[in-house]
């Protein structure tokens, strides 16, 4: 028989690099759920020069909303496969925070930065590795 455990037993198994990471996955799941919302509010209220192009913006902060909090629960899971993709989702989010500073939303664009940096030094921890399974 399986002997089920509860998630602060899990918790307590787990590094605090790796519960870091899952943290900042599913923070960062809910901040974008609120810019969607904020998007999506702006779209049907708002008059835009391209509706496509504002939908489209709205199923992609949707859909990276998901992202990270998916991968974030993959890494709950210890499934090593969601280390990878999980990077990839920071590295990529760099430029953005990069062209958010240089833009005119410099403190947001600093904290973003700041985040993914932060979410790949996490991941690649090698605390995070071993717990994941990860040679």
């Amino acid at each position: 028989m399986v002997e089920r455990i509860t998630l602060t037993e899990h918790l307590r198994t787990l590094p605090g690099t790796l519960i870091a990471v899952i943290a900042l996955l599913e923070l960062e799941a809910v901040a974008l759920v609120g810019v969607a919302v904020w998007s999506v509010i702006d779209t049907f209220t708002l008059p835009a020069q391209s509706l496509a192009w504002a939908v489209t913006m709205d199923v992609v902060l949707v859909a990276a909303a998901a992202l990270c909090a998916w991968l974030g629960w993959l890494l709950l899971n210890l499934r090593a496969g969601a280390r990878n993709p999980s990077v990839a989702l920071h590295l990529l989010a760099l430029p953005i925070g990069y062209y958010m500073v240089t833009g005119g939303l410099p403190v947001i664009g600093a904290i973003l930065f700041a985040l993914c940096v932060a979410g790949v030094v996490l991941l690649v921890w090698p605390s995070t590795t071993k717990a994941l399974g990860i040679k």
